[in-house]
């Protein structure tokens, strides 16, 4: 019986203010992000595990080209599909099945887009990583797709025909030998590599062929040969040293370095010639963080050289485990240039599980996009992060709350849709069959750390930080299983229409190739007790993890409570601003309350955390305790 008098009363105040409150939100204006909510058109729980933007179309603006690799067809089991929704509608443009299809292919498992032809349209690139090619089982083709026709241009099979090699893991696109055309490179983690007698297993080789006709241009093998190092795991493509071709970009997830089991590496190869030019680890050494698992390119620092960015997804920020990092690198001279912390930390959160980079505020620097799919109260909900490619500063929080989904950012990329230069954000989700399109557009200040540690330097920015002395005790690790890679070759455009969680800055144009490739899955493994030392290079301090009772816009929630339910803790007006104000409308008043009552009594999900404003921080309920806070606050305008 508890509540009922309460709610009843609360339905006569309700009735009494509704005219006033309508009369106080009449005219009232804000500004919306999320711009494109995408749906699997055949109803599939898989849509978005990978993700390219480039203008297939010819419009000049961005199409979105997404991979449902998990896709049932039929009576056939995860056989997969590609979709091409337009950039500017969400309109779908077209559905490319594989050319062979079968059971357990994951046609769709990695993508890239860039104009082969030069027709003016983006080709697609679709890796079908688990393909059989008789008589080898898994082992994996690449197809090339006109953007214009949708027909099949191409069919690349791997030169070293084996069982499980998983050609096709990765996909990325560049023009390595100068003639004005993207070649195509393609990953494959689980060849195994070596003479007779002595193979290693799961070594893996990644392969370059020719983008006019499709033959073989080069082989490229690890510097560090060992069994199991996944060398081709994901890819990345972008010219580093101003010599007019693309340079590769390749990670090894898997390897061992030192003593530290799968710690990961990623190396760059020249594109002209195929000569290793640079390998790169972790600046906090580790076992079992997977560094090289996602790669992105693009000139971050205005050199004219496209700069590394890296994901390592298992690794120990503070006491979260498997929290996760980002590294960027300059292409000029390999060094750290900056480290990326999630502002919300959780354990096996999985920051660094995707990357792209594009130029979202239109500075002609490339900013960086990362996603943490597993973040957020517990419910894997999610968030995606964009840093400022000019100053390392975290502009933009995109948190699961705006969509309602799990695994939010499992995949992101960057494009130019609306046709301004400034670069929309696409993310994926896993196993919800949505994909979204964001504009960062609207936000404009730079997202600080609330109370921050006192440092010898000043903290003047969140996730460009020096990367501190960190300790690993026996930590619980993802261990990655070998899934979805997306690559990335941006050129285009779009328009804006609506968002519901979006915080703070940037908007974009920048050709950039970005990769994401396996994701981790959470299983239970045992790291060994060490106690590395990170090196850092970057000139900046190490971000401090937002304290629960901080409130950075003194709007009454802390900036803890504010990351779990989506809203901005930076500012007490606004759009996705103040927890009272659920339509953003400024007022809290009867739609708030019925927003509320509409999911009373439901757990976090399938209620929307949006909807969950107490305690703080939020008890993951929607009930009383929530009704309570926002009819205290009935009628109250949000501050500004």
């Amino acid at each position: 019986m508890i509540g009922y008098a309460r709610i009843a009363a609360l339905s006569s105040l309700l009735l009494v203010a509704a005219a006033a409150a309508l009369l106080l939100t009449a005219g009232s204006s804000h500004s919306e992000t999320l711009l494109l909510a995408l749906q699997n058109p055949n109803d599939s729980s898989s849509l978005g595990e990978s993700l390219a933007m480039g203008d297939v179309d010819g419009d000049g603006r961005a199409d979105i080209v997404a991979g449902a690799p998990y896709e049932n067809i039929g009576a056939g089991f995860d056989q997969g599909r590609v979709y091409v929704f337009s950039g500017i509608t969400g309109t779908l443009l077209r559905t490319i099945n594989s050319p062979n299809p079968q059971d357990g292919a994951h046609f769709g498992y990695s993508l890239a887009a860039s104009d082969v032809d030069l027709d003016g349209k983006d080709d697609i690139l679709v890796g079908a990583v688990h393909e059989n090619v008789s008589p080898n089982a898994a082992q994996g083709r690449a197809y090339l797709f006109s953007g214009a026709t949708g027909a099949l241009m191409r069919t690349i099979n791997t030169p070293n025909p084996q069982q499980g090699a998983t050609f096709g893991v990765s996909v990325a696109m560049g023009d390595v030998n100068a003639d004005g055309r993207p070649d195509a490179a393609v990953g494959a983690f689980g060849e195994d590599v070596g003479p007779p007698g002595s193979v290693n297993s799961n070594q893996g080789r990644a392969y370059l062929f020719n983008g006019t006709d499709g033959l073989l241009l080069r082989t490229l093998n690890t510097p560090n040969p060992q069994a199991d190092g996944d060398f081709g795991a994901s890819l990345a493509m972008a010219d580093t040293n101003s010599d007019g071709r693309a340079d590769v970009a390749v990670g090894a997830n898997f390897e061992q370095v030192g003593a530290n089991f799968r710690q990961g590496r990623a190396y760059l190869f020249d594109g002209a010639t195929g000569v290793h030019l640079r390998t790169y680890s972790t600046p906090n050494p580790e076992a079992l963080v997977y560094f090289g698992s996602f790669l992105a390119m693009g000139d971050a620092d205005s050199d004219g050289r496209a700069d590394l960015a890296a994901g390592s997804p298992s690794e120990l920020v503070g006491s979260f485990q498997d929290a996760g990092r980002a590294y960027l690198f300059s292409g000029a001279t390999g060094t750290l240039l900056r480290t990326m912390e999630p502002y919300y930390p959780a354990t096996v959160g999985n920051f660094g599980q995707s990357l792209a980079m594009g130029d979202a505020d239109g500075d002609s620097r490339a900013d960086v996009a990362v996603g943490a799919p597993r973040e957020s109260m517990g419910q894997k909900q999610g968030h995606v992060y964009l840093f400022s490619g000019a100053t390392g500063q975290l502009v933009l929080v995109i948190g699961a709350q705006a969509t309602g989904t799990t695994l939010f950012g499992y995949a992101v990329s960057l494009g130019d849709a609306s046709g301004d230069s400034r670069d929309e954000i696409s993310v994926g989700t896993d196993g919800v069959g949505r994909t979204y399109m964001f504009d960062a557009a609207p936000f404009g200040t730079p997202l600080t750390t609330p109370s921050p540690t006192p440092s010898a330097t000043p903290t003047p920015c969140l996730g460009c930080t020096a990367t501190p002395t960190v300790t690993a005790t026996a930590t619980t690790s993802p261990s990655p299983t070998r899934t979805s890679t997306a690559t990335v070759t941006a050129t285009a455009t779009r328009t804006p229409t609506p968002c519901a969680a979006c915080t703070v800055t940037p908007t974009a144009s920048a050709t950039a190739t970005a990769t994401r490739s396996p994701s981790p899955t959470p299983t239970g493994v045992s790291t060994p007790t060490a106690t590395p030392t990170g090196t850092a290079t970057a000139s900046a301090s190490p971000t401090p993890t937002p304290t629960p009772s901080a409130d950075t816009d003194a709007d009454g929630w802390s900036d803890t409570a504010e990351g779990i339910i989506g809203t901005n803790p930076l500012a007490a007006c606004g759009t996705n601003a103040w927890p009272a104000d659920i339509n953003n409308d400024g007022f809290s008043d009867i739609s708030d309350v019925s927003a509320l009552t509409s999911v009373f009594g439901q757990g976090v999900p399938p209620a929307p955390a949006r909807y969950n404003i107490a305690p703080d921080p939020p008890d993951g309920f929607v009930d009383i305790t929530d009704v309570s806070r926002m009819t205290a606050l009935f009628g109250i305008r949000c501050s500004p």
